[in-house]
């Protein structure tokens, strides 16, 4: 089988401007009540908003973006 990552990927142009899960929300949520893990909880976030828009079922950006989509030629 041949390896798709290197024929077909998004290119992200323009990010989205707000989070789709507020930090705090999250750390309601969690249960987190101090500030050390708002980095790690930001990014994580991300992540997951990442790989569910792209990579995921949905098929479609939940947040309003900006991305290119590239196809490599066949051999």
């Amino acid at each position: 089988m041949p390896n798709l990552s290197l024929q077909y990927r998004f290119e992200l142009l323009t990010a989205p401007v707000v989070l789709l899960v507020s930090v705090g929300f999250a750390k309601k949520n969690m249960r987190v009540e101090y500030s050390d893990d708002d980095a790690l909880i930001a990014r994580l976030i991300n992540v997951a908003v990442n790989f569910i828009d792209v990579h995921g079922t949905l098929e479609n950006a939940m947040i309003t973006q900006i991305r290119e989509e590239w196809l490599a030629p066949n051999p």
